[in-house]
């Protein structure tokens, strides 16, 4: 199915599992909010990728089955995650040639705001399909 498909009567818990799909990526923020940076640099980096990639594939694969709208949203999520981490690398890439110091904080607050936008829109069964998404997973 598509996301632009129509889901005219979605459970309540379908749509809050395909918000948690969405803001799961916010844990990869959190992670980072804690007191020791080393820590939080290596202990940090598994709350990433689990959050941003981990989430949305378990539900996708356990829930993608029996729920349309929740398989759907885990497919769209999962393919914005693995595009964000793409990003994300090559942003750190280029903090050797100093531009990274200038990408880091633009590519935050876009991957920031389109996750709010999609739970929002997702809580509220509006179709939602996120902008510069690399569509990987079909």
């Amino acid at each position: 199915p598509q996301v632009t498909q129509s889901f005219s009567s979605v459970p309540g818990s379908d749509r809050g599992l395909a918000v948690l799909v969405h803001l799961s990526a916010l844990l990869g923020y959190l992670s980072w909010l804690g007191g020791d940076n080393v820590s939080a640099m290596f202990g940090g980096g598994s709350i990433w990728l689990a959050g941003r990639l981990g989430v949305p594939l378990l539900v996708w694969l356990t829930r993608g089955r029996e729920a349309a709208f929740v398989k759907t949203h885990a497919k769209e999520a999962l393919n914005f995650q693995i595009s964000m981490v793409i990003c994300w690398l090559v942003v750190i890439a280029l903090f050797f040639v100093l531009i990274g110091f200038l990408l880091a904080p633009l590519l935050a607050v876009f991957e920031l705001v389109c996750v709010i936008v999609a739970a929002a829109k997702v809580g509220s069964t509006v179709p939602f399909r996120y902008p510069l998404n690399l569509r990987l997973i079909k």
